[in-house]
């Protein structure tokens, strides 16, 4: 019995270090498209703006079509970062918490969980 509970809570752990390593790589990749990528189709898109604004209407058209495409980029970018991270943590909360609070707060935990259901407020 006490290897059984042993080894559940090794398996707990073990899923919170998976999900704390997923989360951190989501979190650094969705930092690298934000400082890079994003940031510098931002500033594309007001350099062409810019000169959308100063050219000819032949030019001026090829200049909107540019700025366009990258405003597309820059959404789907932002789509995609903001995707990396879950909502909510996976699976059951209250089966989670310990392991999480462990990683953070050192061997002893104590959580006494209660959780509700309702709509959304």
């Amino acid at each position: 019995m006490r290897r059984s509970r042993r080894l559940a809570t090794q398996r707990a752990d073990l899923a919170a270090i998976a999900v704390a390593v997923r989360d951190r790589h989501h979190r650094e990749l969705a930092q690298a498209l934000h400082d890079g990528p994003i940031q510098n189709l931002a500033a594309a898109g007001i350099v062409l703006s810019d000169a959308a604004a100063a050219r000819s209407d032949t030019g001026g058209h090829r200049m909107a079509t540019a700025r366009e495409i990258v405003q597309i980029s820059i959404a789907e970018l932002r789509a995609l970062t903001g995707g990396l991270l879950p909502a909510a943590p996976l699976g059951d909360l209250a089966e989670s918490l310990p392991g999480l609070l462990r990683q953070h707060g050192g061997e002893t935990v104590t959580l006494d969980v209660t959780v509700s259901a309702g709509p959304p407020t």
